[in-house]
């Protein structure tokens, strides 16, 4: 393309100004004429490179732009992590070029957790149910009845499916169901966790001086509970009943059973929705944080849903390190430290972000995250309750 002769030489590009080959650039934009004043046009933003040159060439440009990149990434998650609420104060007062941006940051993070949980099969809870008879029984497997038994239950946190399966690999699931199910297949209702003590003020036949008329008059329950799934009730047999229709016991130990073996029948709804629910939670955290804490200055809704993006981010990279970790740890007390890491890092945070007095911060700080936590297991129980009913279905 020719230039248009007479333009002002305040107006031309300098083309020696950068790495692009002068052969590749002109003084004037390929898409408005606009004259450029540097690399990119002041009008409509294009960049002064026509790209005609070698393949090789443009890999090599492209690697130099992504290391420009990763050291921005590098440089923002260092401040994230050692200086809590730095970035998000800054980007929010127009530092943008410095960080990366709090919404690219929160989903490379998000694909990168919820990835690494599907490819390493680590589940974020499961559960682990067993039985040993009680102290003193000495009968053998066959004699042992339910009341001879004891259960044995644990939650576990970031657990990989090969290490449930070499729990599981053992375990007497004939003998945890006959403690679970009566003789006609219901569920009991009276079974306890651990060693049962015996009731000593209640009368018993082999006390002396005692009748029958002494012992106490089994009393029918009608426990009811409503929900999204259906009114759940106890009639006067002790029968579970969902909508006036029974449940078999032997339904709930098979998904017990099944929980136990594979618990994705479970969070494979996590990981489908976790991630949405937390989108969700970012706009809402801003909202909350805003009921605390306002201001024109440096507390408008924007500053919020900033440093809510970056607080999730670090999060979901304190939930991947802890992953990571849970190799060497228990996920129980990777997660239990992950927890009281937040206690600390949100705070601190905070008043970074919005310069507020520390007692302001703190009650700010734990309130928030208080509502946070209460909305969000209300979300995880709508989760389950769907994939209940979808297994019931």
């Amino acid at each position: 393309m020719s230039e248009i002769e007479g333009v002002e030489a305040e107006y031309l590009s300098v083309l020696d100004a950068d790495t692009i080959p002068n052969d590749n650039q002109t003084h004037l934009c390929l898409s408005c004429e606009t004259p450029f004043t540097g690399v990119y046009c002041n009008s409509c933003g294009q960049k002064n490179d026509n790209y005609r040159r070698s393949l090789f060439s443009l890999i090599i440009e492209l690697g130099s732009t992504l290391t420009a990149i990763e050291g921005r990434i590098w440089r923002t998650w260092g401040a994230l992590l050692f200086k809590p609420g730095k970035v998000a104060r800054e980007f929010a007062d127009g530092a943008r070029m410095k960080w990366s941006s709090p919404i690219r940051t929160y989903i490379a993070m998000s694909l990168i957790l919820f990835g690494f949980l599907a490819i390493t099969e680590t589940h974020i809870f499961s559960l682990d149910v067993n039985v040993k008879p009680k102290d003193g029984v000495t009968l053998s497997r066959d004699e042992l009845t339910h009341e001879d038994l004891s259960f044995e239950f644990d939650v576990h946190m970031l657990e990989r499916q090969r290490t449930i399966d070499a729990r599981i690999k053992n375990r007497d699931f004939e003998l945890i169901e006959r403690k679970m199910l009566d003789e006609e297949g219901d569920l009991r209702l009276d079974f306890q966790i651990g060693e049962e003590e015996d009731d000593v003020t209640s009368p018993s036949l082999n006390e002396p001086n005692s009748k029958v008329e002494d012992l106490p008059e089994a009393q029918p329950e009608n426990i009811e509970i409503g929900g999204d799934l259906g009114e759940l009730t106890v009639n006067d047999r002790g029968q579970i009943m969902l909508n006036n229709r029974r449940v078999e016991g032997k339904d709930v130990s098979n998904f017990v059973f099944d929980f136990m073996q594979n618990p994705a029948v479970v969070t494979d709804s996590l990981r489908v929705y976790l991630p949405r629910l937390m989108f969700f939670m970012m706009p809402l955290t801003m909202f909350i944080g805003a009921i605390f804490i306002r201001g024109r200055g440096n507390a408008m809704l924007y500053d919020h849903i900033i440093h809510a993006a970056y607080i999730h981010s670090v999060v979901f990279f304190l939930l991947f390190t802890g992953i990571i970790a849970s190799y060497v740890f228990p996920g129980t007390v990777v997660a239990q430290a992950i927890f009281i890491g937040l206690l600390i890092y949100l705070p601190i945070s905070l008043k970074r972000m919005f310069a507020r007095g520390w007692l302001k911060t703190l009650w700010t700080s734990y309130a928030v995250g208080f509502i946070y936590l209460f909305i969000l297991c209300f979300g995880l129980v709508i989760i389950l309750a769907m994939t209940l009913k979808d297994l019931q279905g």
